[in-house]
């Protein structure tokens, strides 16, 4: 593996000065952590709520808290952590990107701090549309199992600074990363660096697909010959950016794909894998409840080429994913009684990852809904032939009255989850309830999180009783 030669920034310090913009889950670590260190910290944050909130958790004379960013503030700054979510580019920069270029003062995250910190540690990051916290889950259960020192954190909900400091080549972070957190990390280097299908998605945030799938593909910076690119190559993108990088070919690569056995790559077909690359063998794979469907197949594939590149056996990563329990709020299973099953994909919130749900189950009654993100939805019309009757919700509901009715899927304005709920117990259906929004949760809830746990609470409450 590769060892990262970088120079550390959270050694402790004293009356040095930083700033942390944003103050989610990732800025307030960020700001603990650098105060541990010794750092005075600016810290803002556009909603004066947020503010005030993290007021009463961080008392402190070293941290300086503001809804109001002045540009005089930067400019004797050594550096600013800025929180994924913050426009970089699209559809306009935020202003915190502009005085930090004025004033040439570095843009740093958090995962990049962590990296400077621990060089020499494995690093293996994991990137892609959907199936990100899936993948990442997976690689983390796999190395658990099998007495491989583990942490995961990034994306999937743990910031980075909150992770413990790993020194031994034989330790491991496990990072799921997203296209806003990529956009604008610089310093680091993943020793194993995976993507997955890109499909359109945050196109909020994104001029197109191109600029969004740009962004994701920055896994890849930095990485030596003795690291590794993991690629799926289901999609004609994916396979566009293997040929790319092929080209270029600084690292290892290896293609992965669900949907057809490669002749120098990895493959998982229903209940086969096709190893090509590692041991040149085929072997029948029993795999849980929780990794069934095509949609899971990409996800394990990935797991499995990261566990080998690390030393594991097939017969120890086989004997892991047997034992993997599926995450929230991606088609859970959350009740079933009788001919009524209920399930809770809350964090289907694009098209992409919808139609996986609406593909699998029959005599579906569809909830969906929230803030739009992409540019139209007809693309979801021939997932609908199981959908029975779609209940719509939150603010964007009505962009799916034209496609529902294109396709003669009866539909009701339910305007919450919990009216779509009440209504299906009045009609006492024979099927599956699936929450499975192809929307943001921004509008009602605080995240995908709190809407599916929402669901489950309503759904025992109505139905369990």
């Amino acid at each position: 593996m590769a060892v990262h030669v970088v120079q550390s920034e959270i050694g402790s310090v004293s009356n040095r000065k930083v700033g942390v913009f944003g103050l989610g889950k990732t800025g307030v670590q960020s700001v603990k952590t650098l105060l541990a260190k010794g750092f005075i910290v600016n810290a803002w944050d556009d909603s004066e709520g947020k503010v005030l909130e993290v007021k009463k958790i961080i008392k402190d004379n070293n941290v300086m808290f503001s809804n109001v960013l002045n540009e005089d503030e930067i400019a004797d700054l050594e550096f600013v952590i800025v929180s994924p979510g913050i426009p970089f580019k699209y559809p306009a920069p935020h202003r915190i990107f502009t005085y930090c270029q004025k004033y040439n003062i570095p843009i740093k995250t958090d995962i990049e701090l962590l990296f400077e910190a621990s060089p020499n540690a494995n690093f293996i990051g994991v990137t892609g549309t959907n199936g990100k916290s899936t993948t990442v889950s997976l690689i983390n259960h796999v190395l658990e199992v099998s007495n491989r020192r583990s942490v995961l954190g990034g994306n999937i909900g743990t910031p980075a600074l909150s992770l413990p400091i790993l020194q031994d080549p034989s330790e491991n972070y496990v990072l799921e990363l997203s296209s806003y957190q990529l956009e604008i990390l610089n310093n680091f280097q993943f020793n194993i660096a995976a993507l997955l299908s890109i499909t359109p998605d945050h196109l909020d945030r994104y001029e197109s697909v191109d600029s969004y799938t740009e962004a994701k593909l920055r896994i890849f910076q930095n990485q030596m010959p003795d690291d590794f690119a993991i690629i799926s190559i289901n999609t004609e993108n994916g396979r566009n950016i293997h040929y790319k990088l092929n080209e270029v070919c600084a690292q290892k690569i290896i293609p992965i794909s669900s949907e057809k056995i490669l002749d120098s790559g990895v493959s998982i077909i229903e209940d086969k894998l096709y190893d090509c690359y590692f041991e040149h063998e085929t072997l029948h794979i029993f795999l849980p409840q929780s990794l069934r469907g095509q949609h899971n197949a990409e996800n394990i594939t990935v797991a499995y080429v990261a566990a080998k590149i690390l030393g594991i056996t097939t017969q120890e990563i086989i004997q892991a994913l047997s034992t993997f329990v599926g995450l929230p709020h991606r088609m859970e299973l959350v009740f079933q009684r009788g001919q009524m099953t209920f399930i809770n994909d809350s964090k289907a919130t694009n098209i992409a990852s919808a139609s996986k749900a609406l593909d699998l189950y029959q005599d579906i009654y569809w909830i969906a809904g929230g803030i739009f993100k992409e540019k139209d939805v007809f693309s979801l019309g021939s997932h609908l032939r199981n959908v029975k009757r779609c209940y719509l919700v939150g603010m964007d509901a009505e962009i799916f009255i034209p496609l529902l009715a294109k396709h003669s899927v009866p539909y009701m304005r339910a305007g919450s989850i919990e009216n779509a709920l009440l209504e299906i117990k009045k009609e006492t259906p024979k099927g599956t309830v699936l929450l499975s929004p192809a929307c943001a949760s921004f509008d009602q809830w605080k995240n995908f999180e709190e809407r599916g746990d929402v669901f489950r609470a309503l759904v025992l409450k109505h139905f369990a009783s």
